[in-house]
């Protein structure tokens, strides 16, 4: 009694003693208005303040506290006497009869204002008494905003100043006046930490230290709030970092928040954490807003709420401020995690190892943004990248370390897992476990069915893959007696991060259409018709979320309100970072936006009312046949059961290919060759799923496989940039049904290139390297791989090794080629045949024999060239497929060059081919001083197609340059001399025996009928024997068995036999082919099929007698006669033209 009789006293001293000072302070507060009629708050130097208790500061020594009457947070119980002085951890015992109020009490439990509650109204705050860290906006009138000025040493004092007012010095120290509150963080840089430093930290490994306060304007309250916010005085930063994976890389950054202390912020709930979101890839700046409305009204069990906000980040170094930021409009929201305030499910502890304490709480999170060395990261056996978020047992991030939880939760979702996969269930429901437990009682369905209905309708492009997808497993719960009274299980959720769903900038008519199944767990559940399924459940709920967003979209309704409060606040942070932003809020004009939200959302809203409810379309169908299911069967029993998307492509085996991620069953003592279909054929890649499909194991005994014979590259020669960092090997292993197709790769240089099992060629350096693959037959097959870092030259052809190939059916064929005059950084090759029928073509440009007859085979490069504009470049060339029972009989095509050359080599070109052969005709030679015209006989271009019917000759057409000559002592020639003009046989420097004159110097050759190619002008138009064959343009000679095709006739040709009937009319053409090659100086091989290359031969042949050689004598008089007589002529009328 004695001790409540004292206290009392205590308490009424002080209550009068309370009173009296909050009179002096009330007349010491002076409000005085700008001229802008905007309110400046004027507080009284703080030391001033601090007397007798009447101003409480977080900072103050306790010296500066009389009898605790001023409210400090962090007051000892000693300082905080007879309860009066309220302290967050006071006790109940401590607070009595409410004097010392807790910030839950009752306002009735609060008299007189004595127990100072953060969140006391503001009539409770009578007159500002008692200050409180959390200051209202009633200080202000008209609903003027109220800006505290943070630089210098008075933190205290108010200002109501204008953005705009012009006063240079002011600038630097007012806030944004967007009508929304203003977040405020000081950074300490005296550490070392800068702004600077933090901003540049990709991992986020960068804290930075100070404070934060907000400032909220008078009078203002968020449209979706039901309790007006208040302003927040300066609160210790535990630190600030970044946070964010995409968004980071963007110049505008998110923060992670974490306070000193669990803070009531926008009354959105005390806690110490927090995030700034940037909005920089949401162009309304409200779509997480709305996300987290929606998945309050229905029925998330935890939603992160967020306020928009204007940040301004001040840097301080020794207590001075130094640098000013306006980083413009965020979202102030709640982070995901397990706490008061936010996910309440049971938050584990790293002495939970009793089977019955580790059954939850978990939060998990998608994987795909976790490094794969993090302790947190796990894979199911379907491949679904997960990691765990809370507890984390990664050691960078907290030393929590307990392997029972780790395994417990792994292990339980595995289960799920193996329920809706019907793992070892062969006939009973394909959607259970062995021990007949379905997966949807591993798993909520209502909540993950609302969870896969907003990523779908918002069309959300990080669902399901990204970190910001979660979903949390609960405890088991026990009755008194110890026995199980409710099985935890996993919920879906929180919804979070939607700013890449709702819409896409500036495309209102983008991504409307379809559902979206990438993740196999979904396809799995979309494709079960069970009543208590997942399908079943999604359709039954998905008009109360279709209504619950066609209510949120009402015009006046709470998107226009969020539009109306936060305009002015986006178009001012448009105009601080622009086009910075990729596509964000383009142009600023911020009511585009958010009508395209609205006009996006109610067209996604009528697709998904069709093809949930409705019967769907042909190109998208309902919701009841968007998935299909595979199921693998061996030796009749089912083995595996996959699910895809209607339309989605199913991987199979390969005997040689990538099998990475690829199910291969095992049966010992047997070798696995691949999947058969339902037509009983093995399927060698894999299949477009349209409808369900069932596959069969098809095996062979060990010892009695077909070994790999050969192993073919696409091409002996490749290309790639140094910057791909990998390149594939792309080849084909022969027989195409060999069953053991063990590949060995290795790399003659692995600094340059290493190769992996799978010959995929990583590139570490610049070179040529050589990739060889080694069978296990040991056959080998390698390519060569040049890596560069420089800028390539264009390519300008592709040109196969060989015109034409020969194959009989059932026979394989590979032509290699080149791409000229080098190869792009990156390219695509294809191969195509023109006709199938005959032969097809692999990828890697292999050829199968089908069916006599002949088909081009088009190869196709396509690269893009420096200005990223797609090109590509095509050569082709020939399969004859031949009969196997018919006896082919062959021809020689023969190419004269008449002068020309390949390579250097003047010697002329022999090819046999099979009759009815539909060749490509060669390139044109090269022959200095002219220019090539056509191939003679009768007038073919280089690559045109002809139809080998028996013996042909093809003769170059040569063109005279009209400058530079070729040297044979005509006017064009440069530096000739005037005697050279005629090339009469006075030539100044032939020898007497030159007697046409030409630029060798050697002896001229004798013209023989027909040849045009012997410099004399008496040869030009051939002669009346020769039937129009040759340059004259007639019609061209008739081949008949065994005629050469030279259009010459006569059978004393070299190559002629006495078959070729026509030649003996016209017995001068003795030796035409030879006398063509007289001005061969070398002899060369140029293979294309079969070539025969001639050798150079003297101009005269074997005599067939006296007859025929007296013949030839006279007629090579007459014709050196005519010739010698037409130079004279044409000699005496240049000089007479020349003025000689």
């Amino acid at each position: 009694m004695k001790q409540i009789t004292g206290r009392m006293k205590q308490i009424t001293f002080s209550f009068v003693l309370v009173a009296v000072l909050s009179l002096s302070n009330i007349t010491q507060m002076t409000f005085a208005a700008s001229s802008e009629n905007q309110v400046m708050y004027d507080f009284q130097d703080p030391g001033a303040e601090a007397a007798a208790g009447e101003t409480a500061d977080e900072e103050l020594a306790d010296e500066e506290f009389f009898a605790g009457e001023a409210v400090d947070e962090e007051l000892t119980d000693e300082d905080a006497f007879a309860g009066e002085a309220v302290d967050e951890e006071l006790t109940d015992e401590e607070a009595f009869a409410g004097e010392a109020v807790d910030e839950d009490l009752a306002d009735e439990e609060a008299f007189a204002g004595e127990a100072v509650d953060e969140e006391l109204t503001d009539e409770e705050a009578a007159a500002g008494e008692m200050p409180d860290e959390e200051v209202t906006g009633e200080g202000t009138t008209g609903g003027e905003a109220a800006y505290i000025d943070v630089t210098g040493e008075e933190a205290a004092v108010a200002e109501a100043a204008d953005s705009d007012s012009g006063a240079e010095d002011e600038d630097d120290r007012q806030l944004p006046d967007n009508g929304i509150p203003v977040v405020v963080i000081e950074i300490d840089e005296s550490d070392g930490h800068t702004i600077d430093d933090m901003n540049s930290s990709s991992d986020h490994s960068v804290d930075c230290y100070g404070t934060m306060q907000i400032i909220v304007p008078g009078g203002f309250m968020y449209c979706d709030m039901a309790k007006a916010p208040s302003s927040l005085r300066p609160v210790q930063l535990e630190y600030i970092r970044g946070r964010g994976n995409s968004t980071w890389t963007f110049e505008k950054k998110p923060y992670k928040i974490k306070l000193s202390k669990k803070v009531n912020i926008l009354e959105l709930g005390k806690n110490k954490h927090w995030v700034l979101l940037a909005n920089t890839l949401d162009p309304t700046g409200f779509k997480n807003r709305f996300t987290g409305v929606l998945g309050d009204a229905l029925g998330f069990e935890f939603t992160p709420n967020g306020l928009p906000v204007d940040v301004v980040m001040v840097a301080k170094r020794d207590g001075e401020e130094y640098a000013r930021i306006n980083l413009g409009n965020y979202l102030l929201a709640e982070q995901v995690r397990v706490d008061d305030n936010r996910l309440e499910i049971r938050e584990l502890s790293a002495d939970d190892t009793a089977p019955e304490d580790i059954t939850g709480g978990y939060l998990i999170h998608f994987g795909s943004q976790v490094a794969e060395d993090d302790p947190d990261k796990f894979y199911t056996d379907r491949g679904i990248n997960l990691a765990n978020d809370i507890p984390t047992f990664n050691p960078d991030d907290s030393d929590y370390t307990n392997e029972a939880q780790k395994e417990y939760i792994r292990d339980y979702i595995q289960k799920m897992e193996n329920a809706l996969f019907g793992e070892g269930v062969d006939d009973g429901d394909p959607f259970a476990d062995q021990d007949g437990i379905r997966y949807n009682e591993y798993m909520d369905m209502e909540s993950a069915a609302l969870f896969w209905l907003i990523q779908e309708v918002s069309n959300n492009t990080d669902k399901y893959t990204t970190g910001s997808n979660y979903f949390y497993k609960t405890e088991d719960k026990f009755d008194d007696s110890g026995n199980l009274s409710e099985t935890g299980r996993i919920f879906w959720g929180p919804l979070w991060d939607m700013d890449q769903g709702w819409s896409i900038p500036g495309m209102p008519d983008m991504n409307i259409e379809g559902f979206h199944l990438i993740n196999e767990w979904l396809t799995a559940m979309v494709y079960d018709d069970n009543e208590e399924g997942f399908r079943e459940t999604a359709k039954r709920l998905w008009p109360a979320v279709r209504d619950e967003i066609l209510t949120l979209l009402e015009e006046r309704g709470l998107v226009d309100k969020y539009f109306a409060e936060t305009e002015l606040s986006c178009v001012r942070d448009y105009e601080i970072w622009g086009d910075r932003i990729p596509g964000y809020r383009e142009g600023g004009d911020f009511s585009e936006n958010k009508e395209n939200f609205k006009s996006w959302t109610r067209a996604r809203i009528e697709w998904m009312d069709a093809h949930i409810l409705g019967e769907g379309g042909d190109e998208y169908p309902n919701i009841d046949n968007a998935a299909c299911r595979v199921t693998y069967i061996a030796d009749e029993r089912i083995i595996r059961r996959e699910y895809y998307q209607k339309g989605g492509f199913c991987k199979l085996y390969s005997p040689d290919g990538d099998n990475e991620d690829v199910f291969i069953p095992q049966k010992e003592g047997y070798v696995f060759l691949g999947w058969e279909g339902e037509d009983g054929c093995i399927l060698t890649s894999g299949e477009d799923i349209e409808t369900d499909r069932t596959f069969y194991a098809a095996f062979v005994k060990e010892g009695e496989t077909i070994k790999a014979e050969k192993i073919l590259f696409r091409s002996e020669a490749e290309g790639c940039s140094l910057d791909r960092e990998f390149f594939t090997s792309h080849y084909t292993i022969l027989p195409y049904d060999a069953q053991d197709k063990e590949v060995v790769w290795t790399s003659s240089d692995p600094d340059i290139a290493a190769v992996d099992e799978n010959g995929k060629v990583e590139l570490l350096g610049t070179g040529t390297v050589m990739i060889t693959a080694t069978l296990s037959s040991g056959a080998a097959g390698s390519y060569q791989l040049t890596i560069f870092d420089e800028p390539q030259p264009e390519p300008e052809s592709l040109e196969p090794d060989s015109d034409q190939i020969l194959l009989k059916p059932g026979e394989y064929g590979h032509v290699d080629y080149r791409i000229l005059p080098g190869y792009p950084s990156a390219y695509e090759v294809s191969f195509r045949p023109e006709d199938s029928s005959i032969a097809t073509v692999d990828g890697n440009g292999v050829v199968t024999a089908l069916q006599p007859g002949s088909t081009r085979i088009i190869i196709e490069a396509k690269y893009y060239d420096t200005d990223d504009n797609e090109r590509s470049i095509e050569g082709s060339y020939i399969v004859t497929v031949t009969d196997t029972n018919t006896n082919t009989e062959e021809a020689t095509i023969t190419y004269i060059l008449a002068g020309g050359s390949y390579d250097g080599s003047t010697a002329d070109i022999v090819e046999t081919h099979n009759i009815g052969d539909i060749i490509s005709i060669r390139e044109a030679p090269s022959r200095e001083g002219y220019t090539f015209s056509y191939w003679m006989g009768s007038e073919y271009y280089p690559g045109d197609s002809y139809k080998v019917s028996g013996d042909h000759t093809f003769t170059a057409v040569w063109t005279k340059n009209e400058e530079g000559g070729d040297g044979d002592g005509t006017p064009a020639d440069e530096g000739g001399t005037p005697a050279d003009e005629g090339d009469t046989p006075a030539e100044e420097n032939d020898t007497p025996g030159d007697e046409g004159g030409d630029k060798s110097d050697e002896p001229e050759d004798k013209p023989v009928s027909g040849d045009d190619g012997d410099d004399t002008p008496a040869d030009e138009g051939d002669t009346p024997a020769d039937e129009g064959g040759g340059k004259s343009g007639e019609p061209e000679d008739k081949p008949v068995s065994g005629d050469d095709g030279d259009d010459m006739h006569t059978p004393a040709d070299g190559d002629d036999t006495p078959a070729d009937e026509d030649d003996s009319k016209n017995t001068s053409d003795k030796n035409h082919d030879s006398s063509q090659t007289s001005q061969v100086s070398s002899t060369k091989t140029i293979v294309k099929s079969k070539t025969i290359v001639k050798s150079n031969k003297s101009s005269k042949s074997p005599s067939t007698g006296d007859e025929s050689e007296a013949v030839e004598w006279l007629a090579l008089m007459l014709i050196a006669g005519a010739g010698a007589l037409f130079i004279a002529l044409s000699g005496r009328k240049h000089r007479s033209k020349s003025g000689d």
